[in-house]
């Protein structure tokens, strides 16, 4: 039977189907990390991190359908890579990466990352309206 995070649908002692609601997996990172296309789903933090992160998004080929979600809890630089120019983001249709390196101004900061299979589509999830984002 196939299972989504070890987890597969069964019936309870009522007969009912038990256990079978959407349930994201959240995966605290505290280094760099290139995430893998069969991670879909999963909501990356920095909790526990001492230092800057960035996420490396997988080949736009590799992932259609991929939906990824990045959050900061560390006051450390907070990055999500993309292959060269395959990213759209706030105000850049060409980005290839979005970076908070303003001290003070990660904790809280995300993003979701969506992939049709030729951009990522970046939406920016800003702890404040006045929040430092960088594009690039």
């Amino acid at each position: 039977m196939d299972v989504f995070h070890g987890k597969a649908p069964a019936l309870d002692d009522n007969h009912q189907i038990d256990d079978i609601s959407f349930m994201v997996e959240v995966v605290a990172k505290t280094a760099d990390y290139s995430v893998l296309v069969k991670e879909s789903g999963t909501h990356f933090t920095t909790t526990g991190a001492t230092g800057g992160v960035n996420f490396t998004l997988p080949a736009v080929a590799d992932s259609t359908g991929c939906v990824y979600w990045f959050a900061a809890e560390a006051d450390f630089e907070f990055m999500v890579s993309a292959p060269a120019n395959t990213m759209v983001a706030f105000n850049d249709a060409t980005a290839t990466s979005i970076a908070y390196t303003t001290a003070t101004q990660q904790i809280g900061q995300g993003c979701m990352a969506v992939c049709d299979g030729t951009l990522w589509y970046v939406f920016l999830h800003s702890g404040q309206t006045d929040s430092a984002v960088t594009v690039a």
